[in-house]
């Protein structure tokens, strides 16, 4: 049979209605009706999910819709992000910055150390830094010279009358000629946290805050100075560092912070006193002889103690499972053998789910022998020693170009210890907990 053209296109189309899938029943999709003004609490919330906490902080300016944002992206962050805002000298030129912590976006700690560049309190004492602090915190003496009075903290008044409306209970501050620090770093959170700044141009303070814990207990003390009896004096300061009754499962730190050599001598009595009266609960001690600077305050009692210089400031930390290692560092050894003994410290060291360092030493080494290359000149080569081998734990240095170190007797034999040149040293102390 001869099929007709008319044939062939209905059965093509027979044929291909055989392949063509018939057309699904589609559901209605219910639509929700948001307004304008949940749809943009929305989105700001997603942006604010990922601002860190200073840019937060200046959103939280902007307008009463963006503080309200800004307090609920708060609301989700922990207890260390709540709290910590990074700080700069820029900070004192405008009163609104993040400098000045807002009510809402703050969780009180307990204490803070602040620790504060030389060239900055040094431009301050000469008059060139006055510029970068608020009317109110501008000293009155003249800026052609520094001042003459050694109890004066000139400094440190104006920066504690800033901070001592944040903090509820204590303030030690601290000269550094230079500090080492991770760009972005985690501290535990009983321990507290570094707050730095991307631009290393602009880094002028270096804030470790320790929020309050029920857990964790704290003990602060200091000494503007004395005239006689060091002894008496360090009996009573170790007393007040003293914790009563510390639970077996409780381990314990003290940090000491000593300006010219009298405190310094009185800190090492003191560190004596300490390790006789607890009987090895406080097991390492970090420290030394830091800057001309050293202020401490306890932040409700507002006198004239804010005005006047420390020459000594010890602080204790005990907190459930704490645990130290220690190492001191001779300056002068080979680079392989510090290499190697850090290696083997490292070893030592058992890290836990919240693992802090902080390093103390000389900035610069001067060594008799000119032609040795294998030894460390500067002090910022061992810190990258260091932070070659402590690649997962947060390690932080303070330098200075006077400096001594203060550590327990028993960190190190008694036959290093009696040779051992304090100048040239640098003490490591590690101190961990779950």
């Amino acid at each position: 049979m001869v099929q007709t053209r008319s044939m062939v296109r209905k059965s093509g189309e027979a044929l291909c209605e055989e392949f063509v899938p018939r057309r699904r029943r589609t559901e209605k999709t219910e639509v929700i009706k948001v307004d304008a003004e949940t749809a943009l609490q929305d989105a700001i919330d997603v942006v604010f999910k990922y601002l860190n906490m200073r840019d937060l902080h200046a959103a939280s300016q902007v307008c009463s819709s963006w503080k309200v944002a800004a307090s609920r992206a708060v609301g989700n962050r922990n207890l260390i992000e709540q709290m910590l805002i990074p700080h700069d000298v820029e900070d004192h030129v405008n009163s609104n910055s993040a400098f000045h912590v807002s009510m809402d976006l703050r969780v009180r700690p307990g204490v803070a150390l602040l620790f504060v560049a030389s060239r900055l309190i040094q431009e301050f004492h000469f008059g060139h830094s006055d510029g970068f602090l608020p009317p109110v915190y501008q000293m009155e003496w003249a800026p052609s010279a520094p001042p003459t009075h050694h109890l004066e903290n000139c400094f440190m008044a104006p920066l504690f009358n800033v901070y001592k409306h944040q903090f509820p209970e204590n303030l030690i501050g601290i000269e550094v000629t230079e500090y080492s620090v991770d760009k972005y770093v985690t501290i535990p959170r009983q321990l507290g946290q570094h707050v730095t700044l991307e631009n290393a141009g602009s880094r002028n303070y270096l804030g470790i805050f320790l929020p309050k814990e029920k857990d964790m207990i704290v003990r602060v003390a200091w000494c503007e100075n004395f005239v006689n009896d060091v002894n008496g004096v360090a009996d009573n300061i170790s007393d007040q560092l003293i914790i009563d009754e510390l639970p077996e499962n409780y381990g314990s730190a003290l940090l000491v912070f000593a300006q010219s050599l009298a405190g310094y001598f009185l800190a090492e009595k003191v560190i004596l006193d300490l390790t006789r009266k607890t009987s090895g609960r406080n097991k390492h001690t970090w420290g030394g002889l830091f800057g001309n600077e050293l202020g401490a305050t306890k932040c409700q009692e507002i006198d004239l103690s804010i005005n006047k210089k420390k020459i000594f400031a010890g602080l204790r930390i005990a907190s459930p499972g704490l645990q130290t290692w220690m190492t001191v560092i001779d300056c002068l050894d080979k680079r392989d053998k510090v290499a190697q003994k850090l290696k083997e410290f490292r070893q030592q060291v058992q890290r836990k789910k919240n693992t802090i360092g902080l390093v103390y030493g000389p900035k610069f080494i001067r060594v008799f022998d000119q032609n040795n290359i294998h030894l460390f000149y500067d002090g910022q080569e061992v810190m990258t020693a260091i932070k070659s081998v402590f690649t997962d734990i947060s390690i932080t240095g303070f330098l200075n170009h006077d400096s001594r170190i203060l550590i327990s007797p028993d960190t190190i034999d008694e036959e290093l210890n009696q040779k051992m040149n304090r100048n040239k040293f640098m003490t490591l102390i590690v101190i961990a907990y779950n």
